[in-house]
């Protein structure tokens, strides 16, 4: 693999230890970086934004002429963008048309719009350099997508049964494996007229909830089979057909959201520990037949070496530039959310995402339901794998405190930031706005927080 970083002031290429710089190229049109690439030797072109090029369809299609293309772009044709939004490519592979060379493929990249946290990054030493620390670390091919070197490196720890693993099963949405069986908290509640006298906002997060859930659930392996919801089982992996006459949580995010049906087997598990009124009717799930199980952990060793990676890139020794450390450590975290949460369709493993969610989210009330039950504590905003606690106290001591102590254990709490109660904060939690909206607001105060006092 060689890799080339284009930015606004030239080329940069890592040759050994030592980075080249070539002089910007003569246009840059996607004909002429495709060319550039292939003279130089280069397998990949990593093109930052603040080149101001627009990878839409057209700059695209005008180099389809020479070379032939594969593009990847960030939304789908069916999705309607607001009008003048383009469709920008994420990385575009290219083979040279009408030469000896035809079977050489090379890949454009557009990291800006890539899922990998480093991806803004317009610094060409930085970029080149996380590159390096993360395919010396990995010891496979960085690409454009963090989903690709995901199943790449799942490939690779299940070679032994990869061929039964990688069976293509029927489109899976059919049998209810889809969004709709299982989400993300998202969720927020007004404000008591006591809890306006807090002191402190304090933000908790748990950045490694997927990675855990790959670590203690079944998977499952080749076709789901339909059962009757007297068959139930909370082992089998999958989606079960459900009805709850009432809801046990008051004033908490619900275990279900609006319209939920079909439903992911570990959240259906939750509902029965907790001890709702829950009538199974049906399910698609992995069985156990003829005692032979159709599940298992299989992604369990892919997350023990994403985790012992995510851990060895806090060596400041072995990996010396901070930056590039930096970016890397979180790229494993890149590599999870891609791989499971959002980057399973391409691959026609849905059923990875219907467990690994619906398992983070019955986590998730775990923990909400542990801290109200000690602490008589209820979040004022949860927002997929980030909740948010009111507190007269400045430190993290007490809420979560038993989550928290463990940060460097797969699923524990790390605990981000405490914002003093100012009439701006409370103001913010007290609109009727979307909770993204609402936690990037708070994000921006803290961020304005830090660059006023950097200590």
């Amino acid at each position: 693999m060689k890799h080339g970083i284009l930015c606004k002031t030239g080329l940069f290429i890592k040759n050994a230890n030592q980075i080249d710089f070539i002089q910007m190229l003569p246009e840059l049109t996607l004909s002429c970086l495709c060319e550039q690439t292939f003279i130089l030797g280069l397998t990949h072109l990593w093109v930052t934004k603040d080149t101001g090029i627009v990878p839409d369809k057209s700059f695209v299609d005008a180099a389809r002429e020479q070379w032939s293309l594969l593009a990847t772009y960030r939304y789908p044709e069916a999705v309607k963008l607001s009008s003048g939004k383009p469709n920008e490519a994420v990385y575009v592979t290219a083979s040279q048309k009408n030469t000896l060379d035809e079977r050489r493929q090379i890949t454009i990249v557009f990291p800006y719009n890539t899922k990998w946290n480093f991806g803004t990054v317009n610094n060409p030493r930085h970029l080149l350099g996380t590159i390096a620390y993360l395919e010396k670390s990995l010891q496979v091919k960085i690409v454009g997508s963090p989903a690709k070197v995901g199943w790449k490196l799942i490939e690779l720890l299940n070679a032994e049964q990869w061929d039964t693993l990688s069976l293509k099963p029927t489109d899976l949405a059919t049998y209810h494996f889809d969004q709709h069986a299982a989400q993300d908290i998202i969720w927020q509640r007004p404000l008591h007229a006591y809890e306006i006298q807090k002191y402190y906002l304090h933000k908790y997060r748990n950045h490694t909830a997927y990675l855990y859930e790959c670590l203690q659930q079944d998977f499952g392996i080749g076709e789901p089979l339909h059962v009757s919801g007297t068959n139930y089982d909370p082992c089998y992996p999958g989606v079960w057909r459900i009805s709850v006459k009432e809801k046990m949580l008051h004033n908490l995010p619900a275990v279900l959201w609006e319209g939920a049906e079909w439903v992911a087997a570990p959240i259906v598990k939750f509902l029965h520990e907790i001890g709702e009124d829950v009538t199974v009717h049906e399910g698609w799930v992995y069985p156990q037949v003829n005692d032979q199980a159709h599940y298992q952990p299989w992604l369990k060793p892919w997350a023990q070496f994403i985790w012992q990676k995510w851990q060895d890139f806090k060596d400041d020794v072995r990996w010396r530039n901070y930056v590039c450390r930096e970016y890397a450590q979180w790229s494993m975290k890149d590599i999870v959310m891609a791989t499971v949460a959002t980057g399973t369709a391409h691959h026609s493993q849905p059923g990875v995402r219907i467990q690994a969610v619906g398992g983070a989210r019955a986590t998730m009330l775990g923990h909400i339901l542990e801290v109200q039950r000690e602490q008589l504590l209820k979040p004022v905003l949860v927002y997929k794998d980030a909740l948010y606690y009111l507190s007269n106290q400045p430190e993290p001591q007490g809420i979560l405190a038993s989550m928290v102590a463990q940060a460097d254990v797969p699923g524990r709490f790390s605990w981000e930031w405490a914002l003093p109660m100012t009439k701006h904060v409370g103001e913010i939690l007290m609109q009727d706005i979307p909770a993204l909206e609402k936690q990037r607001m708070l994000q921006r105060i803290v961020q304005k927080r830090e660059n006023e006092d950097p200590s």
